[in-house]
């Protein structure tokens, strides 16, 4: 007994001495850097930090950039203002108040969503991003408009549709994580190498959708007070880059990250609008056909920019446009009980024959299959198993497939009449 005494005294670490992830979920810590056993274990080494007043952890010099680039937009609205010389963040308030450094509540079972809905994905880690799930913020209305002034915030070398390099950075390291929360599956690296070349940036609309959800997500953080000003940025170029028919990709997929955050927000009607206007865009432009399949006759598909591409990461985004307005027009026509847009009949105008969606290392090295055509989703509905349909995202493509079908089912069901199996299997 004595010896068991001694033993627990000693792993006992000194108050203050577990590392912040530990500390805020009030687990057990051993103290090991530059990762402890509790966040090896859960795969989250990277985002094992300890606050042992030596240094500043990389949330704290985040938090210090945010409140720097807002003091410096204060200097500029007013010669007058004088910033205040005191420290932009205390490396202790956590002990003296009892939480962590970051604000961000812990990742739990808390969703946005119907519980049954395939939506609420898991959030990925991030050395730069608060590792929890947007879906336990509350709902709450839209703050306050952004007191940016576009004249002010912008220099002569920008558009108005652009923020800094800095803070364009910053905000996709925020939203990065977290994408895949927003029905987003695009390639981060090719993203953030377009920011520093103009003539291969993406669309204003997507653009800001992001840095619009970036704000959402870092509530109550200051920056969620600019969710209006990127809000107004991307429905303005999202109008705009409709007039022009360019970067068509684009823009459906920045449609789709606005109404999910309108519907995030409780805004039904705004986020069913755009929910609606992306899939029906979508089919318009083709991305449900195979891109090596005969595409309508008359159409104008060579001035949507959704040609076959022989870059294999760029067609994987095309493909992935694709998927995530499908995902976004099955699972929320199920929750709003509206019908679905994208047609899945058996004319092969109808049918969508868009290729499994993959792993981005499967596009970054070139393999695409594009092959005959086929019925990707009515084939899986109907028993066939393809060798394609196994990465993460098809296994989300598929649950909501079975959501919908599901759903499907269900409204059609009267005790009174009787099934065989394979009826119920069609």
């Amino acid at each position: 007994m004595a010896n068991k005494a001694q033993d627990s005294s000693h792993t006992t670490l000194q108050r203050g001495k577990a590392c912040l992830r530990c500390r805020k979920r009030k687990m057990r810590c051993d103290g090991t850097k530059p990762a402890c056993q509790q966040c090896l274990r859960a795969k989250k080494g990277d985002a094992c930090e300890y606050d042992d007043g030596k240094g500043k952890t990389r949330t704290q010099l985040l938090r210090e950039n945010i409140l720097r680039l807002e003091q410096r937009i204060k200097e500029l609205e007013d010669p007058e203002y004088v910033s205040p010389a005191v420290v932009l963040y205390d490396p202790h308030a956590h002990s003296r108040s009892g939480s962590s450094s970051s604000s961000f509540s812990s990742p739990g079972d808390t969703s946005l969503y119907n519980a049954n809905s395939p939506l609420s994905f898991p959030s990925d880690s991030s050395p730069t991003s608060p590792n929890t799930s947007w879906t336990s913020l509350q709902p709450i209305t839209s703050p306050s408009p952004s007191p940016f002034i576009p004249e002010i915030f912008f220099d002569d070398n920008q558009t108005c549709f652009q923020p800094p390099l800095e803070l364009a950075q910053m905000l996709l390291d925020i939203f990065s994580p977290h994408r895949r929360q927003c029905g987003l599956d695009i390639h981060m690296g090719r993203m953030v190498g377009t920011l520093a070349t103009p003539e291969e940036q993406r669309h204003p609309a997507l653009m800001n959708a992001m840095y619009l959800w970036a704000c959402f997500i870092s509530r109550p953080e200051p920056l969620c007070q600019h969710e209006d000003h990127y809000l107004a940025l991307a429905l303005d170029a999202l109008r705009d880059g409709l007039r022009d028919g360019e970067k068509i990709i684009d823009i459906i997929q920045g449609s789709c990250l606005l109404s999910m955050y309108f519907l995030a927000n409780g805004r039904i009607l705004e986020g069913s609008y755009h929910a609606t206007a992306a899939a029906a865009l979508a089919v318009q432009c083709g991305l449900h056909l195979n891109s090596r399949q005969e595409q309508w006759p008359g159409d104008r598909q060579e001035a949507y920019d959704t040609k076959p591409s022989r870059t294999g990461v760029k067609e994987g985004e095309r493909i992935m446009a694709f998927w995530q307005v499908y995902n976004l027009d099955r699972c929320w026509s199920v929750i709003l009980r509206k019908p679905s847009i994208i047609p899945d009949g058996f004319d092969p105008r109808q049918s969508i024959n868009c290729p499994w969606p993959q792993e981005w290392a499967v596009y970054e090295a070139g393999y695409i299959n594009v092959g005959t055509p086929f019925q990707t989703i009515r084939g899986f509905l109907d028993g066939e198993v393809s060798p394609n349909a196994f990465s993460t995202q098809a296994m989300r493509v598929k649950a909501s497939a079975l959501f919908s079908r599901a759903d499907q089912l269900a409204s059609s069901w009267d005790p009174s009449m009787h099934f065989s199996i394979h009826s119920v299997s069609r």
